[in-house]
């Protein structure tokens, strides 16, 4: 039951790695796109998005408080005085009137996000179906293919489980992922939306692992994707992703 396949480990270890990069660009893809589509300037990072109202990067303001915000992001970061703190107020109040927040867009933009993960995991699941993919057949690249696809749903299982444990450990109280957002500008308890597409991402993952993925692999798809996906949210979070995507 436990046996260990090392080529096949070896294999789904790197494919993690690099479907753990995919999955998070992807997702932040879903928010530009609906960022765009609302007519916004976006700007792609390695693990955020960010996005303005057109015409924002030209301002003349804009372009003079980033000028002090290059100086003294120090001093700024850290509440403490420095040359140009009445200027920058200044700025920021006004920019702040200017510039002021969509509460509807920050809502479907926040969405954009989880719709685009849980998508991609549906139409995994929905080739996997079509094929009658289950642990009764020897399994194709497509089956492969489409059982990874339908795997990028575990990241609302391990956002919430990470949301969780810093609750109880480091007593946080305030939570800024997408699907938080969702469930405070719906009024609800910020928990409701992450514990409901945890416990949707969580029974996903339950039929892939014990009703497609064959017996014979699945310990050593569990042990090396886990590893895996771990393995490429460390390097693209603390290496590659402010290389490539600042």
């Amino acid at each position: 039951m436990f046996k260990f396949k090392l080529r096949f480990s070896i294999i789904i270890f790197l494919v993690f790695i690099a479907f753990t990069i995919i999955g998070t660009l992807s997702h932040e893809y879903g928010h530009v796109l609906v960022a765009k589509f609302l007519g916004y300037n976006t700007h792609l990072s390695y693990s955020s998005m960010s996005y303005k109202e057109k015409g924002y990067y030209e301002d003349a303001e804009v372009k003079e408080i980033f000028s002090i915000v290059d100086l003294y992001h120090h001093e700024i970061n850290n509440n403490l005085p420095f040359k140009e703190k009445k200027r920058f107020n200044t700025l920021k109040h006004s920019l702040e009137k200017k510039y002021k927040l969509n509460f509807k867009h920050i809502f479907w933009i926040a969405l954009g996000g989880p719709l685009q993960t849980i998508l991609t995991s549906l139409i995994g699941l929905c080739i996997l179906f079509y094929r009658k993919t289950s642990t009764k057949h020897k399994l194709k690249f497509l089956d492969w293919l489409a059982i990874l696809l339908a795997c990028f749903i575990s990241r609302e299982v391990y956002n919430t489980f990470g949301a969780l444990v810093s609750k109880f450990i480091n007593k946080e109280r305030f939570f800024t992922g997408d699907e938080f957002e969702i469930s405070r500008y719906l009024e609800l308890n910020q928990w409701v939306i992450p514990i409901i597409t945890a416990l949707i991402g969580a029974c996903v993952m339950y039929y892939i692992l014990f009703n497609v993925v064959p017996k014979a692999y699945r310990f050593s798809f569990i042990v090396s994707g886990f590893l895996g996906g771990i393995s490429g949210f460390v390097f693209w979070n603390n290496f590659l992703g402010p290389i490539v995507l600042p």
